[in-house]
This record gives structure tokens, sequence and C-alpha cells, in this order.
């Protein structure tokens, strides 16, 4: 009796010891398998989604840096004026510093934004003018300029917003135009299949200062 029970004993250990079945460990591999992809999926979806907040984000920053930009350049300026070359659109302005709203100080600021149509890019440039009695003559800007120094890309990937022509126009009502208002219409790609961010706003000068025809360009 004795033998016998060792003899089962025996038995029984090495059917515990036999470990998993080819069965067993296919259905683990199975549920392994399951669990990994769902949470695969999720990072991916996950990670798509945080990207797409990004890009949207940074297409509204773009948006309200040229709209910002425009504010600098078209609300304390003495002249402003939109000017066609090709189908490129840039935006002149200068502001003459005064004493007292008279007395010229001899100092213009000039600013240019210019919206490059075919590679939908705005790039702006800021310079000071000749001082006021010197015998120079300011460089026209009558074609796209090379974007060299003195000029800083703001933003690409940029078309006319909200159905309109044009990134830049003096704004126009009932065939009226009206040439101290700006209006900044802007469509900002956000590269993820989304529809851009749209931005449309109306800046108008107060007219600060004497304009002097010519001065910056």
């Amino acid at each position: 009796m004795t033998a016998m029970i060792q003899r089962l004993r025996a038995r029984h250990v090495r059917s515990g010891d036999a470990g998993l079945t080819l069965v067993e460990l296919l259905v683990y591999m199975l549920l392994l398998g399951i669990v990994m992809t769902i949470i695969l999926t999720m990072t991916v979806t996950t990670l798509r989604k945080q990207t797409e907040v990004t890009r949207i984000s940074q297409a509204n920053d773009t948006a309200q840096n040229i709209v910002n930009e425009v504010d600098l350049l078209v609300s304390n300026a003495s002249a402003f004026t939109v000017r066609s070359i090709g189908s490129d659109i840039v935006v002149l302005s200068q502001t003459r510093s005064t004493q007292d709203g008279a007395a010229e100080f001899g100092v213009t600021r000039c600013a240019a934004l210019y919206y490059t149509a075919d590679t939908r890019q705005v790039y702006v440039s800021r310079r000071f003018a000749d001082p006021a009695g010197a015998n120079q003559t300011p460089k026209p800007l009558t074609s796209r300029p090379t974007f060299g120094p003195g000029w800083t890309r703001l933003a690409e990937g940029v078309s006319p917003g909200d159905g309109s022509s044009a990134v830049f126009a003096l704004k126009n009502v009932a065939g009226v135009t009206d040439a101290t208002k700006l209006v900044t219409s802007l469509a900002i790609d956000t590269t993820t299949g989304k529809p851009p961010v749209t931005l449309t706003t109306t800046t108008g000068t107060r007219g600060l200062g004497v304009a002097t025809e010519g001065r910056c360009w």
C-alpha cells in the first residue's frame, strides 16, 4: 500500500510539472496580442489628437501674430497704403514723429508686410527712413524683394480667408473704399487634414504724425 501511494504521488508531481499545453500557450498569446493592439491603438489615437491640437494652436498663434503686426504697422501710422505687385500684396506704412502734433522730430519709421501669393508666406520689414532734409531717395518697392537682411518671415501656409480675394485689402463698403482702414483676412493651414484656422479683422489708423509721401518707399 505504501509503495502504491508513493507511485501515485510521483505521478502527480510529474503531471504538475508538465507546464502549459500548446493550446493554452496559443490562447495566452492571442489574448496578449489583443491587449497590445488595444493599447497601441489608444496610444496612436492620443498622439494624433495631441498633434492636431498643437498644430491648430500654432495656426491660431500665427494668425494672431500677423494681426498684431498689422496693428503695429497701421494703427499709429501717419500714412499707409496697400499695393499689388503681380499676384503679391504688400502693406506699406510710415510713422512720422512729431512734437505736440505739429513740429517734426525728423524720424520716420517705415514698415512693410509682404504676402507672396505663390508660396503663401508673409514677411515683415522695419527700418528708419532718411532724416528730414537729407538728400536721399528711398528705394521703391515695385517688385518682389529677395527677403534678405532686413526681412523676417512671419508666417507660412497663409491664404485669403472667408471667401476674400486678398489677405490684405483696404476696406470697401458698397463700392466705396476707406483708405483709413485695412481688412486682414487669413486662412492658416493646420497640416492635419482639418479645416484651416480663419481670422478676419479690420484695423484703422489713428493718423498720428505727419505723413510725408515718398519718405519710406
